[in-house]
């Protein structure tokens, strides 16, 4: 097993741990600093999030709070493997369907949309943006295909590791929202 599928494992149970102590808490904390650094953005802006699984901070406070602001909201559609994700507007409460993975998304009615602000899950990150995810790399090549929309961690603080692997084509985030507050990524 090399250093990043070591790592994979190794904060994913830390996560799932974090979530058993923390868990819904965690994510309404989260949600009122991700609400209040998001408020700098106009009202015309497509803020994409997730459907939360396994023990991913679950951002569903915030996507109602973004809503009752006023935003437009979206969700990811996995599709086939070394492809992009794709976005289809969403707001809680619309229908979903299954999708691959053990994903859900809107349903093939929902139109399709290009996010300004991505907010993406992760198994962890550094102070300098990197985020570790599930090892299928679909965010990478949506942000690339993506260059002026701004990407937002979303996670437990407890999240946050010194240092990781680092491949050519792993994206950075700008920031991360936690329970604890912005972390704010610098320079790489």
């Amino acid at each position: 097993m090399d250093d990043k599928q070591k790592l994979r494992k190794t904060a994913g149970e830390l996560r799932d741990q974090l979530a058993h102590v923390y868990g819904y808490g965690a994510a309404a904390k989260a949600a009122e600093h991700g609400l209040t650094y998001l408020s700098v953005l106009p009202k015309d802006r497509v803020i994409a999030l997730y459907s939360a699984m396994n023990s991913e901070l679950d951002p569903c406070f915030l996507a109602n709070d973004l809503i009752r602001k006023g935003y437009t909201l979206a969700l990811p559609v996995v599709g086939n493997k070394d492809t992009p994700l794709t976005f289809r507007r969403w707001a809680p409460g619309d229908p979903m369907e299954k999708g691959v993975y053990g994903t859900v998304h809107p349903s093939a009615e929902a139109p399709e949309v290009t996010p300004d602000v991505i907010i993406t899950p992760l198994l962890a990150f550094t102070q300098t943006g990197y985020r570790m995810g599930y090892g299928g790399g679909f965010y990478d090549r949506t942000l690339v295909g993506l260059p002026t929309t701004k990407s937002i961690g979303f996670a437990f603080m407890g999240q946050m590791v010194d240092a990781m692997p680092i491949e050519p084509h792993d994206m950075s985030v700008e920031a991360v929202i936690t329970e604890n507050g912005i972390v704010l990524c610098g320079d790489k």
